[in-house]
């Protein structure tokens, strides 16, 4: 664990997918909060973010944009990133955030599954919690929420099973 700012972190990421998404004549947008400083295991929550980023990146039309928004109200931080892609089927939705899960257009376009299972699991490790929302013109909203400290100073056991998805390159 180390105190970092996580919106320094939702930064660097934003700036990489930007790249990445200019190749496609899309655009990857910030509306960002001034500071999160909290003590967080900074490889999970860059891996959670990054996830989360590039699959909207990904899966955005051409010539659209990705939207990333980051507020704080009462020590938790919420990151909303949204795409203008086809969105999911509702009844994927809750399904898209577990291991081996991939909506339509991931099975065409290919993947693992297990980008959005890594997100959620690194911010639940941190006392958080992730949705995903389709968007009514169209597109998904992934809402991640990530407490300034977690509830009773102990994250969950299971981390181990991120961090060996992440050493092994599976994000």
């Amino acid at each position: 664990m180390q105190t970092l700012d996580v919106i320094d972190i939702l930064d660097d990421i934003v700036a990489d997918a930007a790249f990445e998404a200019h190749a496609r004549g899309a655009a990857v947008n910030h509306d960002r909060a001034a500071s999160f400083v909290a003590k967080v295991n900074g490889e999970l929550i860059y891996r959670a973010i990054e996830n989360v980023v590039r699959n909207a990146v990904k899966y955005t039309a051409d010539g659209t944009q990705v939207c990333v928004i980051s507020r704080i109200e009462n020590d938790v931080l919420r990151i909303t990133i949204s795409d203008e892609g086809h969105g999911v089927p509702s009844a994927d939705l809750s399904r898209i955030l577990h291991p081996f899960s991939r909506g339509e257009a991931a099975r065409i376009t290919g993947g693992y599954g297990l980008g959005l299972a890594i997100a959620k699991h690194a911010i639940e490790w941190h006392g958080g919690v992730v949705e995903a929302l389709n968007e009514e013109a169209g597109g998904l909203t992934i809402a991640l929420e990530l407490p300034r400290s977690q509830p009773g100073g102990t994250p969950a056991r299971d981390v181990q099973v991120s961090t060996a998805l992440i050493g092994h390159g599976i994000e």
